[in-house]
């Protein structure tokens, strides 16, 4: 009789194992930690499977290169950094990041990650590191370049999402770090004075 519950024990201990080694190739997708927008329903983030150190503690995650407010149309290089203490031997580092525009949840622009995971859901574009982007045995900081072109013509407040991981590469869920970041980039315009004719003529007679 104990030869079945066994046999479970072991079935699962080698799905945990799978589901955790094919983690190492990319998240799952909606693992960025959005809060709830518009329609659109809050996203888990890399806590969900990893378990550690409470969230944000002993590292940080950042999303560096947004600008305060955007310009229509401009290309934007992002890059995210994770920085932790993990002391394990050779670590294992992860993200994903997507972005929303704060008015309906939808996403916004173009979001692309040369050589990293990419997926579209929910109207959504989510990057993720993938098995080249592990950093494997790297004791970081690590960062993974993301690239946005801001939406022509602007579409408001934009927020920018993502979760990320350092792993102690032992293919469980316990004695991992986990992290959070998120920013916001406002629509803005260079404003432009408009000039008459008899304006520019008062301005030349008069220096």
């Amino acid at each position: 009789m104990d030869r079945i519950p066994r046999t479970l024990l072991l079935i699962s201990l080698l799905f945990i194992l799978i589901m955790l080694s094919a983690l190492s190739g990319g998240p799952p997708v909606q693992m960025t930690g959005a809060p709830q927008i518009g329609n659109i329903a809050a996203e888990a983030a890399c806590a969900q499977c990893h378990s550690g150190s409470p969230v944000n503690s002993e590292g940080k995650l950042e999303i560096l290169g947004l600008p305060d407010t955007y310009v229509p149309g401009t290309n934007y290089p992002l890059t995210v950094r994770l920085t932790s203490s993990q002391s394990a031997a050779t670590p294992r580092w992860g993200f994903e990041l997507t972005n929303a525009r704060l008015s309906d949840g939808f996403g916004s622009g173009t979001l692309t990650g040369p050589g990293l995971n990419m997926n579209l859901v929910n109207n959504r574009t989510y990057i993720a590191q993938n098995i080249s982007h592990l950093y494997r045995g790297d004791h970081g900081p690590v960062e993974w370049q993301v690239n946005w072109t801001a939406p022509d013509p602007a579409e408001g407040p934009v927020g920018f999402y993502a979760s990320g991981t350092a792993a102690n590469g032992n293919f469980a869920a316990q004695g991992d770090l986990t992290y959070t970041a998120g920013e916001t980039t406002q629509s803005g315009f260079v404003p432009v004075e408009r000039i008459s004719w008899g304006r520019l003529k008062t301005r030349r007679s008069h220096p």
